[in-house]
């Protein structure tokens, strides 16, 4: 966390989004978006997921 800066877009999908990363891909919700107001955009939680994991190779491995 320490590499990313607080207003970047990679803090706040990694900080912001912690509880979706421990949930199982499989239950994430894939078809309905909702509006993130950190992210400004309607999003659905495989899609943060999916970006977050992008940020990070170590996190990647691991999920």
């Amino acid at each position: 966390m320490k590499q990313f800066k607080k207003q970047s877009r990679e803090y706040k999908l990694l900080k912001s989004t912690w509880k979706l990363n421990l949930m199982k891909y499989d239950k994430l919700n894939k078809k309905t978006p909702y509006y993130d107001w950190h992210f400004k955009d309607y999003l659905t939680q495989e899609h943060v997921v999916l970006d977050g994991l992008d940020c990070s190779k170590e996190l990647k491995n691991a999920y």
